[in-house]
């Protein structure tokens, strides 16, 4: 590794850099002007804490429900949704106390066809 080579000066800017003209001064601002931009950029900051608040809280919140992801491939017919109902089951059977009303009605017309026959 060659030590002696040195960074390139900062002096060398383009004028044409926008994020440099967008972070230099106002040239000739007044002290109302200046007051009003310190206060906008207060205003701006405090509402970037708090959205910065608000997504460590929901990632805090994330973590602790240890919320698992699965994508489940195959060909149709090989049970993927036989697979999430039992997940569904085993992990939130609140869904299925709410579904279960609805489905009620659907057996005993599923019995009754089957009967007739």
């Amino acid at each position: 590794m060659n030590r002696n080579v040195k960074p390139p000066s900062g002096g060398r800017r383009l004028k044409s850099d926008p994020l440099l003209a967008a972070l230099q001064l106002p040239a000739n601002e007044s002290r109302q002007e200046r007051r009003g931009r310190l206060r906008a950029e207060q205003e701006s900051k405090k509402h970037s804490k708090t959205i910065n608040k608000m997504l460590r809280d929901t990632e805090r919140q994330n973590r602790r429900q240890k919320l698992v992801k699965v994508l489940l491939l195959g060909q149709s017919e090989s049970g993927k949704s036989a697979i999430m109902k039992q997940f569904q089951l085993l992990h939130h059977p609140q869904t299925f106390d709410a579904e279960r009303i609805s489905w009620r009605f659907v057996i005993y017309l599923n019995l009754l066809r089957s009967v007739r026959r």
